[in-house]
């Protein structure tokens, strides 16, 4: 219990980071929040040069398959950094952001399954829902 408690947490705080760089993008500086994403990824330990350089096929072993506190983070920066790039007209790099984000985002619906913890699945609702809008 305290361990879901805390994942929750962790994953919440870093949800709040994202919401704020996504409007600060939104609000018209998406150059800006894509250097502050990579800040704010850093010091969760997600390194973005590291995530972009990896193939999608090793993705899941680097950050680990089983490992949602490391998971979920992982595809909602990745996420969140495809739309960045798809507001600086960046489609390579985007398709590519949002292909990674997808293949992590699959991966804990498959470990949380669907009668999974509820705010965990809503969330991954959620982003799959920003995965398929764009």
């Amino acid at each position: 219990m305290v361990q879901k408690d805390y994942l929750l947490r962790q994953i919440e705080k870093m949800g709040v980071i994202l919401a704020g760089l996504r409007e600060l993008a939104l609000g018209g500086a998406p150059v800006q929040a894509l250097d502050q994403l990579r800040e704010e990824a850093a010091r969760a330990g997600l390194l973005i040069d590291l995530l972009d350089s990896l193939a999608p096929e090793s993705l899941l072993r680097v950050i680990g398959e089983s490992s949602l506190e490391r998971l979920i983070p992982a595809a909602e920066v990745l996420t969140l950094k495809g739309e960045l790039e798809e507001m600086l007209e960046e489609h390579e790099k985007s398709d590519q952001s949002f292909e990674k984000a997808t293949l992590l985002a699959v991966r804990v619906r498959d470990l949380i399954g669907n009668g999974g913890d509820p705010e965990l699945n809503d969330r991954i609702n959620r982003l799959f829902d920003r995965l398929d809008g764009r």
